[in-house]
């Protein structure tokens, strides 16, 4: 029995475009035989590893379940030019019932977003995708979220709830919160020339001061009989880092979330995607990172260090961090994703920050509307009195049990 639902005329060109032809699939089962296509328009796109056939399918094995799976593919032609995967499923507020549909992925783990659809196509692609959810998948809201300002899919996504008939009309607009990008030059020595003075003095003190104690030593663990282990002493280090400053990590904080890293990690190694680099001065491990690498990009996913303070005085965080560059820049990397959030440090060291864009899109009738707005409100009061104000800096000074992120918090990431 096929998921795969053709539709029965092509896609309404919007803008001049070419006309589209359009297939949802509600099964990764019957999309095995496109995983090279999927990642070849990914790559061409410039799209990081979230949006990858097998990040998709193995989020979707992870956090699918109680969710409806829909997947839009775009063809002009024979050509395959967009990808836009989506979830559907129902969200409560208090008695509020509210039908959603989002980008697979949006939550239960932190990612950037940017889905695989040639410019040219943006437009026309977004809107189908739009109208379909609306009104074939009778959603409440779709919401388009972690878009990274660093692409025109916000701007894409404007244009298409302006094109045609206004059926669909944008309740909530706004960046929720950033991420960095570096650029990496061809050279590891245009990279430094590229820092401040100050920032180019400060790393080479440091790094002296880190090679009074030995060798510092970068190895990569890639061979999936190598990364297994490597990954437990990843989430060991990680988990005591964090527990200094009363907190559980990353693994304990998202449920599932060590499930699904291993899986992917299996997956990945298993056709070069993914490493863990392994900082040592002398014998010491002194930082971790888990990396995924697509095309000629890197995601750095998640990191750990000592937390020792003598290694924390001679500035490990710092060398660890340009040491990641200059590997990648050596091994012909020309791009990093470096992950959601604020850091003037990253920066300071090359690193360029952009937006990351939250929409939420209901049809143009009022009572569609005013339930998007109350999800929009009731998820800006959840991320303020329970994650930012109760989980980041209240239950960290208490001595009560530490508790991983509700689940309630988790789905309304939007």
């Amino acid at each position: 029995m096929t998921s795969l639902h053709t539709d029965c005329s092509p896609v309404v060109a919007l803008n001049d475009a070419p006309l589209l032809r359009s297939v949802v699939a509600a099964s990764f089962d019957e999309l095995v035989q496109m995983r090279d296509a999927w990642d070849g328009l990914v790559e061409a796109v410039r799209g990081d590893v979230y949006f990858t056939y097998d990040w998709c399918r193995i989020w979707w094995r992870h956090y699918g379940q109680g969710r409806q799976l829909r997947v839009f593919l775009f063809h002009a032609g024979s050509e395959l030019v967009g990808i836009v995967p989506l979830v559907v499923e129902r969200l409560w507020v208090g008695p509020l019932s509210i039908r959603l549909a989002r980008l697979l992925g949006t939550d239960c783990t932190p990612v950037v977003l940017h889905p695989p659809v040639r410019p040219e196509h943006a437009v026309t692609a977004f809107h189908t995708v739009i109208e379909r959810s609306l009104h074939e998948f009778a959603c409440d809201t779709v919401s388009f979220a972690r878009l990274s300002g660093e692409f025109t899919t916000p701007e894409d996504l404007r244009r298409a709830c302006g094109a045609g008939e206004p059926e669909a009309r944008i309740v909530l607009d706004r960046a929720v919160t950033t991420h960095t990008v570096f650029s990496l030059p061809a050279s590891f020595d245009a990279y430094l020339a590229g820092l401040s003075r100050n920032e180019r003095g400060t790393f080479r003190r440091e790094e002296r001061r880190l090679a009074e104690c030995g060798p510092i030593t970068l190895r990569h663990h890639r061979a999936p009989d190598d990364i297994d282990a490597a990954f437990d002493r990843l989430a060991a280090l990680h988990a005591e880092q964090w527990r200094q400053e009363g907190k559980l990590g990353h693994f304990q904080d998202w449920p599932r979330s060590s499930e699904f890293t291993r899986g992917l990690l299996q997956t990945f190694s298993a056709c070069g995607r993914a490493e863990i680099a392994e900082i040592a001065v002398g014998e010491v491990t002194v930082a971790m990172q888990l990396n995924l690498r697509f095309g000629d990009g890197a995601c750095w996913r998640l990191a750990a260090r000592s937390t020792d303070p003598d290694w924390e005085q001679r500035g490990i965080g710092r060398v660890a961090l340009v040491k990641q560059i200059e590997s990648a820049i050596t091994e012909g990397i020309g791009r990093i994703e470096a992950g959601s959030g604020h850091y003037p440090y990253k920066l300071r060291l090359g690193g360029v920050e952009y937006p990351l864009q939250s929409l939420l899109i209901a049809p143009n009738r009022w009572w569609p509307r005013l339930k998007t707005r109350i999800l929009g409100a009731y998820a800006d009061v959840l991320n303020l009195a329970y994650y930012r104000i109760w989980f980041c800096r209240l239950a960290p000074r208490l001595p009560l049990p530490r508790r991983p992120l509700w689940n309630s918090w988790i789905r309304t990431r939007l």
